[in-house]
């Protein structure tokens, strides 16, 4: 089903869910529901549910890891099939509630939830991507002039107070798996460094290396000055020619010399030339969540996450809100 619907990422895939499931990257109780039509399998739904106080909270699998888009797995979804389900988990969990989160706007699902009226809420996240065009001229006309200026200085500023060297990782290669140990041991310890201490246990990032490390359409894009790691990005290709980033992390000591801006030019500049050479049809640059200034001020598009929320009860969700559990 993942494989022949083409929209659906990684983070659908058996590979990604099962691996994740079986290195305890997910809390609570693991439940993974079957929609039959005619005896036609046309819906899974992986999810976990988890107790929130007195209740019980059912999401998407994934929604409390790195996995930036979720959605069902389907090749394809309609209205009756969706509504009927639905109806099915607000029933089957009463006293919960049921949040569908991340979904990419440009799912099917989110254009068939949104002509339904079941649910209790509906929030939305900012996201951004980065239209690839032909070539690099191209892109620089596409940005503004004091970005142009940022570029021009902080090449100039990296050249003369470091060695500079850019790493690209080979389309179609699978990446070094002690590249891959650094780049997430310098995240791991640059989240701890912002938010005091790093949630994700040995487990979980050893299932996070070896994923994509064993993964061909793994990507990699690293900035080494004076041969330590300064930036990075990791992040997978698709069938769609979209290059989607998992990770992004940087050296807090070169942050005065803007090493994260410059590798993200470095990185669009990488995509532009793989497709001008017909190595990989790169058509976007898919930042994910967040909209942190930079990835507009680098020719970021703005678009959205999806989170829909149901209840059985309008006012058991409204009681719950008042006390912060929902």
């Amino acid at each position: 089903m993942c494989e022949s619907n083409r929209k659906l990422t990684h983070f659908q895939s058996y590979a990604w869910n099962a691996g994740m499931l079986f290195n305890g990257a997910y809390q609570g109780r693991f439940i993974v529901y079957l929609l039959y039509k005619n005896d036609e399998l046309v819906l899974i739904a992986p999810m976990q549910k988890s107790r929130n106080g007195p209740v019980y909270d059912l999401t998407f699998m994934g929604h409390d890891t790195h996995a930036d888009y979720l959605d069902f797995i389907y090749e394809e979804i309609n209205k009756s099939d969706l509504e009927y389900f639905l109806k099915y988990l607000q029933k089957q969990h009463r006293c919960s509630t049921v949040k569908l989160s991340f979904i990419n706007e440009a799912s099917r699902t989110v254009e068939v939830l949104s002509r339904l009226s079941l649910q209790v809420a509906h929030e939305t996240e900012r996201c951004a991507s980065i239209r690839l065009p032909l070539t690099r001229e191209m892109y620089l006309d596409c940005l503004g002039s004091s970005t142009k200026r940022e570029i021009r200085a902080g090449n100039n500023k990296l050249r003369r107070n470091f060695d500079v060297q850019y790493y690209t990782s080979v389309f179609g290669e699978k990446l070094d798996d002690k590249l891959v140990e650094k780049l997430l041991g310098l995240y791991a310890d640059r989240v701890s460094e912002k938010a005091g201490s790093f949630r994700f246990d040995s487990n979980y990032m050893l299932f996070l290396k070896n994923y994509i490390c064993q993964h061909e359409n793994a990507f990699a894009h690293v900035l080494y000055l004076d041969a330590n790691v300064a930036a990075f990005n990791i992040g997978f290709y698709d069938r769609q020619g979209m290059a989607t980033v998992l990770l992004v992390s940087m050296d807090s000591r070169y942050r005065a010399f803007n090493a994260g801006n410059m590798l993200l030019y470095h990185a669009v500049s990488s995509l532009i030339e793989m497709k001008h050479d017909g190595v990989y049809d790169a058509a976007c640059y898919d930042l994910t969540r967040g909209d942190e200034l930079y990835k507009f001020k680098y020719g970021g598009r703005l678009h959205y996450n999806h989170t829909y929320v149901y209840s059985y009860s309008k006012l058991l969700y409204r009681m719950r809100m008042k006390m912060g559990m929902a």
